[in-house]
């Protein structure tokens, strides 16, 4: 079961990296000089 709890961990650092990124493009958006 060490798999499943190893995918289990790159699921939620993908999630987490997705929201990440989405800040920092929308971020770039409303300050273009960033």
């Amino acid at each position: 079961m060490a798999i499943l709890k190893f995918v289990t961990y790159a699921w939620i650092i993908f999630v987490i990296s997705l929201f990440f990124f989405g800040f920092i493009s929308s971020d770039t958006t409303r300050n273009p000089k960033a």
